[in-house]
């Protein structure tokens, strides 16, 4: 988070990238995520501690990575997709601040404007030779739709990078679930959802369902209650059934909080028991759960 906020401070200054640690705060992300793919879950407790601004570029590179390492792409593939997420909105830092941080819908002069941020990324990064085409191309076309009607450049699928697609679900997810100054967050089941309705328009569809595979059907912090009444946080995700996670109980069937108890909904001991199935997921601020609280 250090990283990236100064990277971003010294871009509005400086107009200058530090190539270098870029690579190595890439190559630590992918360490930590080939030692545990659900560490990125703590993008989550960083949203709460930092302006959306800040933390957008390292939650798209973070969950980037995992995805296309979970895609089995090769180091250095994922290392240029890591690299296109951090860089995709740095084009933004040259856009003016007040329609950056407008509370209300943007005028049409307004978000014309805000729509020339992927070629001033893209300029920045090209200036500096030291960056890669495939990065360069990928901060250009974040914003390509896949059957067409996208910016800068109106492009169609055979015409955008396979980084780009992948960055732009990326994007579009981390938007939907983080606080903006002019939206509030959604829930992770309704972001799904809209990314689930944008397959072979906006997204690539195949890739949209893989996305959806890696994340599950109910994502690490979701709140999720359960048939005998208890509701409980999803933790960790079993691959071999995703409609039962692990998960943390931590309130009772009387809607009360319970030392908290750590249930595999697949153990043998519970995957056929009805009172152990979910039943519906429950918006944090519905039950005043801190789900961070009791992930770490």
């Amino acid at each position: 988070m250090v990283y990236v906020k100064s990277f971003l401070d010294d871009l509005r200054e400086k107009r200058k990238i530090n190539l270098e640690r870029s690579e190595e705060y890439v190559n630590e992300v992918f360490g930590n995520i080939c030692n545990n793919i659900d560490s990125l879950t703590f993008i989550s407790k960083l949203k709460t501690h930092d302006k959306y601004t800040y933390t957008h570029n390292l939650n798209v590179s973070i969950f980037s990575i995992a995805f296309a390492t979970c895609l089995g792409l090769g180091a250095e593939n994922i290392k240029i997709i890591g690299l296109s997420g951090l860089f995709h909105d740095i084009g933004k830092m040259l856009i003016d601040q007040d329609i950056l941080n407008k509370p209300g819908k943007l005028t049409l002069p307004e978000f014309e404007e805000m729509k020339k941020h992927p070629v001033i990324g893209y300029s920045l990064l090209k200036a500096d030779h030291r960056h890669q085409t495939d990065v360069c191309k990928a901060t250009l076309q974040h914003h390509e739709k896949f059957s067409g009607g996208g910016y800068p450049d109106d492009l169609k699928f055979s015409e955008i990078s396979n980084q780009a697609m992948l960055i732009s679900i990326v994007d579009v997810f981390d938007a939907l679930t983080s606080d903006r100054i002019y939206k509030p967050r959604i829930d992770l089941h309704r972001a799904l959802g809209i990314l689930f309705n944008l397959k072979g328009t906006a997204l690539n569809p195949v890739l949209v369902d893989k996305f959806i595979k890696f994340l599950g059907v109910y994502p690490v912090g979701s709140i999720v209650e359960l048939a005998n009444g208890k509701r409980a946080i999803v933790v960790e995700q079993n691959n071999l059934n995703l409609l039962r996670p692990k998960v943390r109980i931590i309130m009772d069937k009387n809607n009360k909080y319970c030392s908290a108890e750590d249930v595999d909904l697949l153990d043998e001991n519970h995957v056929d028991d009805k009172d152990f199935e979910i039943i519906e997921t429950i918006r944090a601020e519905d039950c005043r759960v801190n789900v961070m609280s009791y992930l770490y």
